[in-house]
């Protein structure tokens, strides 16, 4: 990685955040809640960075991860084998505390006031649960 960073921009165009230089290769998605940052890389690692100093908080070695949310200590990650993965960070640790099924292939995934939802493929493509999540405020 010598050589390379990434720097990620609000809708402005300003950066949001210092350069940071440990990101995944192949950065494939990203999203920010809470001042975090999680970012997917092409093998499916899910790593979180803190928006204002660029350090990362946590790493979440998971396969096939197409696409990852956070909400407070709570990683919801879709993966391309159809599984919602729910993670809890505690002491900069992700530790996996559920999965289901989503039936199809999930692609995104997004959490929406106390609810996951999942875009899937196939005729029924939106997936919607209620998030009870175990992990820690």
């Amino acid at each position: 990685m010598s050589g390379r960073s990434t720097q990620l921009f609000d809708v402005r165009a300003e950066p949001v955040a210092v350069s940071f230089t440990s990101v995944p290769d192949g950065v494939a998605r990203a999203s920010f809640n809470a001042g975090r940052f999680v970012l997917v890389g092409s093998d499916g690692t899910v790593t979180l960075l803190d928006a204002r100093s660029g350090a990362i908080v946590a790493t979440w070695s998971k396969t096939g991860i197409a696409d990852a949310v956070v909400a407070g200590n709570t990683i919801v990650a879709v993966d391309r084998e159809a599984t919602v993965h729910v993670g809890c960070l505690a002491d900069g640790k992700v530790s996996e505390v559920a999965k289901a099924s989503v039936g199809s292939v999930g692609i995104f995934v997004q959490i929406v006031g106390d609810h996951v939802v999942v875009e899937a493929e196939g005729p029924d493509p939106i997936r919607v649960a209620t998030l009870a999540s175990p992990c820690q405020p």
